[in-house]
């Protein structure tokens, strides 16, 4: 079955109500590219409220429940592209679904991306395409690399650095809490010398200088691009690649205290009778809470630094992408680390419309041409820089 893209009819947003979710849906309504957009989720209120207020006739909603199979394959009858926007837990079971209706695939980050890339083939005989983990970071920096990569003449290391910020009055998630959770309790990942190794978490303390922001410690964090920029660089000298995010050090310490104590464990445990998954638990706890979503402020910062050699000399380059919460909401109505995720998305669905991703099977950020994609994000209002070091 070969399903090249060259005009795209209907285009499924799987979480459509979701923060994420919700800008891509703007950006598809804002798009002359698209005939059909689906807005699909369980919570069918909170769907029909965001839907209502974009006022396009060409969105519709329809319920999806996202942990059943037949409800999934239901919503993407006769879809050209789904962007899934929900949890990244759910990726293997949509991406089966996708194969079963003859439907192209996007997503924002992973929960297993080896396990994805492993489909590769079977994506190629079926003649359709899986783009993955296209968000924020993952993602752009991911492109950031890819754009760097291009200029050299080798690459030697790769850096991933987030520097975001957030202060509010209360409890604030600027994606899902238990995504969060597990990208700070479960090992990293790192790449070094031709293997992939594990780390502990919330280690490897740096103090790392960005642009604007300046001196801002940084940790490991369980992440994607270790485990796709070696092999998909395509450049042999790579013997390093890491990911390192701030984290607040309040927040640090709560978290730490939180796993000596085992209340973030994923195995159930046996209390008076009752199974209980420690997690789940704790998530309900946090999920109880007032969880702030307006009036963020801070910033987001996300970085690629880049060691390789151009012309025998050793050269180092840094690509960022820099936006407070203030101003993303006052431009575009969202939190600026929701807009910097669903966007990029966006501009695959329009690349893949356009028929600028021609590559079947499986396959991450890094492939595509990162000048067309960084052009395309940068007039979608997410401006970035490339400074030579």
């Amino acid at each position: 079955m070969d399903t090249t893209i060259s005009e795209i009819m209907k285009v499924v947003v799987l979480g459509g109500a979701g923060r994420v979710g919700k800008v891509i849906l703007k950006h598809l309504s804002n798009s002359k590219k698209f005939s059909r957009v689906v807005c699909a989720d369980i919570n069918i209120k909170e769907a029909e409220r965001y839907v209502k207020h974009l006022n396009d006739p060409k969105i519709s909603v329809e319920r999806v429940d996202i942990s059943d199979k037949d409800s999934i394959s239901d919503v993407l009858v006769d879809a050209d592209i789904v962007i899934n926007a929900a949890r990244p837990y759910w990726n293997l079971d949509v991406m089966d679904v996708c194969l079963w209706t003859g439907t192209n695939y996007i997503d924002l980050a992973a929960d297993n991306i080896v396990q994805q890339l492993e489909r590769d083939n079977e994506w190629k005989r079926n003649g359709l395409s899986a783009l993955v983990s296209i968000g924020e970071d993952p993602g752009l920096t991911n492109i950031f690399a890819r754009l760097v990569a291009d200029m050299l003449d080798d690459v030697f290391e790769i850096r991933i650095r987030d520097g975001g910020k957030i202060y509010s009055t209360g409890i604030t998630f600027t994606f899902a809490p238990d995504v969060a959770l597990e990208d700070l309790i479960f090992k990293s990942t790192i790449f070094e010398n031709g293997e992939i190794k594990k780390v502990p978490s919330m280690e490897g303390e740096e103090i790392f200088n960005f642009p604007i922001i300046g001196p801002t410690k940084v940790y490991f964090a369980d992440h994607e691009e270790p485990l796709t920029l070696p092999f998909y660089l395509k450049k042999p000298g790579i013997r390093y690649v890491d990911f390192k995010i701030a984290i607040d050090e309040n927040d640090l310490r709560a978290i730490k205290v939180l796993k000596k104590l085992n209340l973030l464990k994923e195995e159930a445990v046996d209390f008076n009778g009752i199974k209980i998954v420690p997690m789940d638990f704790t998530l309900f706890l946090i999920k109880s809470q007032r969880i702030v979503t307006q009036n963020i402020r801070g910033h987001e910062l996300i970085l690629t630094d880049v060691i390789g050699e151009k012309d025998n000399k050793v050269v180092k380059y840094q690509v960022y992408s820099y936006l407070t919460h203030e101003e993303s909401m006052r431009r575009f109505g969202f939190d600026a680390t929701s807009y910097m995720t669903g966007t990029p998305a966006a501009v695959a669905a329009e690349l893949f419309a356009d028929g600028k991703v021609e590559r079947k099977g499986v396959f991450p950020p890094e492939v595509l041409d990162p000048e067309l994609f960084l052009k395309k994000v940068k007039e979608m209002g997410i401006d970035w820089k490339i400074l030579k070091k």
